[in-house]
């Protein structure tokens, strides 16, 4: 789930989490008993016009697995 809040024409922020259910470990196939969830949040800012950069951080944590924070920041130019 996750809802994208335009907080003026040049920014917007979208908070966002999910769930994971039965991961398996190692295999697309088989059904296991792990479970998962990630929250996060992303900022979207136009610079200019065609000139945009967006902001993501993620948490992670998974049943017997390590807690992971990822992320990105993107620039983008648009002609």
């Amino acid at each position: 789930a996750s809802y994208r809040w335009n907080v003026n024409d040049k920014l917007a922020i979208t908070p966002g989490a999910q769930y994971f259910g039965n991961l398996s470990e190692g295999s697309l196939t088989d059904f296991g008993s792990n479970d998962a969830w990630r929250v996060g949040g992303t900022v979207d800012y136009k610079i200019t016009e065609g000139l945009a950069t967006r902001l993501s951080v993620q948490y992670e944590d998974q049943d017997d697995g390590d807690d992971e924070v990822f992320g990105f920041l993107r620039l983008q130019r648009d002609f």
